[in-house]
């Protein structure tokens, strides 16, 4: 997740990477953030970062990602027809998978999903790669982090709520942070995230209440930078009295958003709800989000 040189940045550390799931040590070089399969040169040693291995649960028994296009019945959305054509011809360097996501995003405007990729190519080109200066602040709360894989191969992403501190650090910032996880998970060959909102609280923590701000700007480049990457995004353990929080934050999602939206009820005092088992095995969450693996280290993505 932390490499070395990349055109117009200049290596000067490295950092030590342990894969759980192999254990294997890497040696990569620089304060810039990306993706751990590129190489570099040696340099001085700052920090040890330890990520749960993306694609490697061995209960859902997800080692690799396929590429595959994105079902849909839009008219217009063909994966071989005349708009995707179309748009190729604006984006030849780009994955047509790729660029289809676009496409249904916009449900078959080929201008409007033109657009929309441009966008979203630009956003990334001016915020990532991220580096220690643009989200080291949120990295040091770990309220971010990927896990192991869903039962049904997409990648996952944690985020506990508890930690999460908008008060210093700016919220933009745990958006870009949670960027990172995606496009590290991307690039990985994750083709879609489950979404894992742990939002029960823990001791000595912040755990202040829902930031609208944070929540709307997530939805918001998750909706238009990454489309059609979000599998589904469960939020757990939900509260009985959560639903007016609900209703006022889902007016900040789009509809194709907030259908892929669970909110999961504990029963009594449940830490992790059975419902959740239905998505990601119990076994391959860890135990500070409440789950059963207390082997694994918890990820830590500084």
């Amino acid at each position: 997740m932390i490499n070395g040189e990349k055109r117009g940045y200049r290596s000067t550390k490295k950092v030590d990477l342990w894969n759980q799931r192999d254990c294997t040590k890497r040696i990569v070089n620089s304060k810039v953030l990306s993706p751990a399969f590129s190489r570099s040169n040696a340099g001085e040693d700052i920090n040890l970062m330890r990520v749960s291995s993306v694609g490697s649960s061995q209960r859902s028994g997800s080692h690799h990602y396929e590429q595959v296009p994105v079902q849909t019945s839009l008219p217009g959305c063909d994966f071989d027809g005349p708009a995707m054509n179309e748009m190729m011809t604006s984006f030849s360097g780009e994955s047509r998978i790729d660029v289809h996501r676009f496409l249904i995003a916009r449900k078959g405007d080929v201008k409007a999903a033109t657009d929309m990729m441009k966008n979203s190519i630009n956003w990334r080109r001016e915020n990532l790669p991220a580096t220690l200066e643009t989200i080291g602040d949120a990295l040091s709360l770990n309220c971010l982090f990927l896990g192991k894989p869903a039962l049904d191969g997409s990648a996952t992403l944690y985020f506990r709520s508890a930690l999460f501190d908008s008060r210093k650090i700016p919220s933009e910032q745990f958006v870009l942070c949670a960027a990172h996880g995606i496009e590290y998970a991307i690039k990985s060959g994750a083709t879609a995230m489950t979404v894992m909102v742990d939002i029960s609280t823990v001791p000595g923590a912040p755990n202040l209440s829902a930031d609208l701000k944070f929540i709307q700007k997530f939805a918001q480049v998750m909706s238009d930078v990454y489309p059609e990457r979000l599998k589904r995004l469960l939020v757990y353990p939900f509260p009985w009295y959560g639903k007016a929080i609900w209703s006022l934050i889902s007016m900040f999602l789009d509809p194709r958003t907030k259908d892929k939206v669970i909110l999961v009820a504990a029963k009594g005092d449940e830490r992790l709800p059975a419902e959740v088992s239905n998505y990601v095995s119990p076994h391959d969450i860890p135990a500070a989000v409440g789950g059963k693996d207390k082997k694994s280290p918890l990820p830590n993505m500084r």
